[in-house]
């Protein structure tokens, strides 16, 4: 089965019925990236997500959805909610998939967590990940993915810092460097 192999990736062949190839290659081409680069996110996104939802317990909501329960939640409660499932879910997964205390690790579910909010662009930096995740929801969501992030570094130790907080724009930056967080206590304000 293995043809190939390269440093962390190998080359092999799969079947595949030809509507889904057909359906997968279009998407590919309109995206802009290669075919390998789209199966390759979409098998990531299985195995440090989809593989386990139905363990943690997910449950599909639109955006129309999700904007109005927003609407109808206080600052407070945004902030409880989001510190409870950031500290929670993503330690679920990471316990689930074996991803232990490895950084890049770490840096690859917050990149899949970071899609699941909305639409994310990942910069390498010399220490660490920028994640810039574009949203369709409002300001209350920002406000809920901010914290849930801050909430997610503190559960894996790591530094994590919100860089910018708008309407529907959150920039997050995760460092490879471990903090105790035992007098660490930082309130987000919507701009």
């Amino acid at each position: 089965m293995y043809a190939q192999s390269k440093n962390n990736s190998l080359v092999f062949s799969c079947r595949m019925k030809k509507d889904l190839y057909a359906s997968l290659l279009n998407e590919s081409e309109k995206k802009g990236v290669s075919f390998n680069s789209l199966i390759n996110g979409i098998t990531k996104n299985y195995n440090t997500w989809d593989k386990f939802g139905d363990d943690i317990g997910f449950i599909p909501l639109s955006n129309i959805a999700i904007s109005h329960i927003f609407d109808l939640l206080d600052e407070k409660n945004i902030i409880r909610i989001a510190r409870y499932t950031g500290e929670t879910i993503p330690k679920e997964i990471a316990l689930l998939s074996h991803i232990g205390d490895d950084f890049e690790k770490i840096a690859e579910l917050f990149e899949t967590v970071s899609r699941k909010f909305g639409t994310t662009i990942v910069i390498k930096k010399n220490n660490g990940y920028s994640y810039t995740i574009r949203h369709k929801v409002n300001s209350n969501f920002s406000l809920y993915v901010s914290e849930f992030f801050l909430a997610m570094g503190k559960s894996f130790n790591l530094c994590t810092s919100i860089e910018l907080m708008i309407k529907n724009t959150i920039m997050v930056n995760l460092e490879d460097k471990l903090v105790e967080f035992g007098t660490i206590s930082k309130r987000l304000k919507t701009k």
